[in-house]
């Protein structure tokens, strides 16, 4: 039962998160994220993984590894991050990612 109300307030929270926009923290960390795909191989493929390490690269880059500034950058960058679509390009989820920070 506690499993179960767990999972719902999670996806609550999350479904929040993604309405209120990210803030404007996060959405330079998104731009960091897209501006970087965007000019190293954009034409490569991008993969789930990729997304993963992505966030926790700039997380701790911005706020040092382990820190719970940086723990809470990473869940936050990961709630606006959409999940990589098959065969989509680092450009084209550049592009995606530009659209979610573009507040």
């Amino acid at each position: 039962m506690t499993e179960s109300t767990d999972t719902h307030a999670t996806a609550e929270a999350l479904r929040r998160v993604r309405a209120d926009g990210p803030s404007p923290a996060t959405s330079a960390m998104l731009h960091t994220i897209a501006e970087r795909l965007s000019t190293v191989r954009p034409t490569g493929e991008i993969a789930e993984p990729r997304r993963l390490a992505l966030a926790l690269r700039v997380a701790t880059d911005v706020h040092g590894l382990g820190t719970p500034p940086a723990l809470r950058a990473e869940r936050d960058l990961l709630a606006h991050m959409p999940t990589v679509r098959p065969s989509e390009t680092r450009g084209e989820y550049a592009l995606r990612l530009r659209k979610v920070a573009g507040r």
